[in-house]
């Protein structure tokens, strides 16, 4: 089953996170409405990896006033989603059986929240104000569960990762991937790249077309790659070589000093 719904959330519930960018089977960007794409003058995200710590899973409390309850129903450590509009969230849940963060596969623009579950209700407190938000749950016989979001009218499925810890949790979001695969086009062929598209596939893989422009300026594909977000390793759906964009980081920006301080940085200078 096909899930959704805290992508979406995001957006309603804080100011400054952001939804995220949707991309297209490997077939082509015409065969599919809902695509967006990732271009090569986007800004490229810092850093190597996205890591989350224990320290972040937990938001500042006055949770003392919600007067709530822990709760054991979801197992601690990290949980995966698949949205269906082909976009997902990874979910942390704290030991504390309080605390939680969604993070989205495109981006890893998370947020925080904080939950309490009464038999198949789950409320949700999201932001500094922690606004709550009503969500019923259902177990399915393979483990999974459904949250089903009453005032959104969507419903999402979460998958336990057993095999992935909480403490060091760190993956590639997809649109780095898509970064990474245009310096690593680059490097094996010599040619620039026009755009590369991304869609989150399952679990953690990531299906990433890569585009010139034809003599027409039309959109012409050249590959597809399917790499994992955790390793940032996979393969050519075209020739089935195996593909590693793991050494093929995008540049991190350098961040210019406002002029108003470069008088003071030469001033202490001469002084010392």
């Amino acid at each position: 089953m096909k899930i959704k719904y805290l992508l979406f959330l995001a957006p309603l519930l804080l100011c400054g996170c952001n939804t995220t960018e949707r991309e297209t089977l490997p077939q082509t960007a015409e065969a599919t409405a809902d695509t967006r794409e990732t271009t090569s003058d986007e800004a490229p995200f810092t850093g190597t990896m996205d890591e989350i710590g224990d320290e972040e899973l937990s938001p500042a409390d006055p949770v003392q006033s919600l007067n709530i309850t822990p709760s054991d129903y979801f197992t601690p450590g990290v949980w995966t989603s698949l949205n269906t509009d082909d976009t997902g969230n990874f979910y942390i849940f704290d030991q504390d059986g309080l605390h939680g963060k969604m993070i989205p596969m495109a981006d890893a623009d998370g947020i925080d929240f904080t939950y309490s579950i009464d038999g198949s209700t789950m409320t949700m407190y999201v932001g500094e104000e922690f606004t709550p938000y009503n969500a019923e749950l259902e177990r399915t016989d393979e483990g999974h569960v459904i949250i089903h979001m009453t005032f959104l009218g969507t419903q999402d499925e979460l998958t336990f990762l057993s095999d992935v810890s909480a403490g060091d949790f760190t993956f590639y979001p997809a649109a780095r991937l898509a970064k990474m695969a245009e310096n690593y086009y680059k490097a094996q062929t010599g040619k620039d790249l026009a755009g590369v598209e991304y869609l989150i596939s399952e679990n953690d893989m990531v299906v990433l077309n890569l585009w010139v422009k034809d003599e027409n300026g039309w959109r012409s594909d050249v590959d597809s790659y399917t790499v994992s977000m955790f390793t940032a390793s996979g393969w050519s759906s075209i020739t089935y070589d195996d593909v590693d964009l793991s050494g093929y980081q995008p540049e991190v920006p350098t961040e210019e000093v406002p002029e108003d301080d470069i008088p003071d940085v030469v001033e202490s200078q001469i002084q010392s």
